[in-house]
């Protein structure tokens, strides 16, 4: 899965519940994809660590 692939994913799975924390902490709303910590979790156990990943995202 490339860096693309995943931000359409996460995409997907977003939430306004998600946003109005995450906005509540601080972080812009517009440089926020807006999903839980566990949907992050369960995307990164399919994938190997990658640096060339990292930065693409």
């Amino acid at each position: 899965m490339n860096s693309i692939k995943i931000v359409e994913y996460l995409k997907a799975e977003a939430s306004e519940k998600y946003k109005t924390n995450i906005v509540k902490m601080g972080i812009p709303a517009e440089n926020c994809i807006d999903v839980s910590t566990a949907i992050l979790r369960k995307l990164s156990k399919g994938h190997e660590k990658s640096n060339k990943l990292a930065f693409g995202l």
